[in-house]
């Protein structure tokens, strides 16, 4: 199996990897394709279809926190329709394999940038740093990170935040 592209996190000026909005303990299964609480395409209109083995969701997001409130920043999608209707006044632009001006150049995807869409979500996000590639027998892949942290929202305003994991400082 295909490692699949990792969703962008911005929080305390550092850049993080989302890895869940579930409220589990159980953060994912490698093999399990993420289906999001609080990032449903069909509520922007969009068909999402798969774009490669390592985007078998259909699409990529960029979440932010600004002031203590949840913004979606960027969106990379395809749609099986071809049909990308303006979101939040932005209108999708075609990221074509040679662009190299992207700031992450998923060719073949259509991108939304600077949507800064308001997100109202309510529950704990867990996100992390440091990631290191891991393997199950010699073909599935997946990624395990050295840092992780929980976020708690409430109607898209963070209300508090934890330190879940520190890989412990080899000696």
């Amino acid at each position: 199996m295909t490692v699949q592209l990792e969703d962008l996190f911005f929080w305390s000026n550092e850049e993080w990897v989302f890895i869940s909005d579930k409220d589990s303990d159980k953060l994912f299964g490698f093999y399990e394709l993420k289906e999001y609480e609080l990032f449903k395409p069909e509520k922007y209109g969009l068909n999402v279809k798969m774009a490669s083995t390592d985007c078998r969701k259909g699409f990529v997001i960029e979440l932010c926190v600004k002031e203590n409130k949840l913004f979606l920043k960027n969106l990379w999608v395809n749609c099986k329709d071809d049909v990308y209707p303006e979101i939040n006044g932005i209108k999708a632009k075609y990221i074509d394999y040679f662009d190299k001006k992207e700031y992450h150049n998923y060719a073949g995807f259509y991108v939304y940038k600077n949507i800064l869409e308001r997100l109202y979500f309510s529950g704990k996000i867990i996100i992390g740093q440091e990631p290191e590639k891991g393997y199950i027998g010699y073909t599935v892949a997946f990624y395990k990170y050295n840092k992780i942290f929980k976020l708690v929202f409430e109607n898209g305003v963070l209300q508090s935040f934890c330190d879940v994991y520190r890989k412990p400082k080899e000696k």
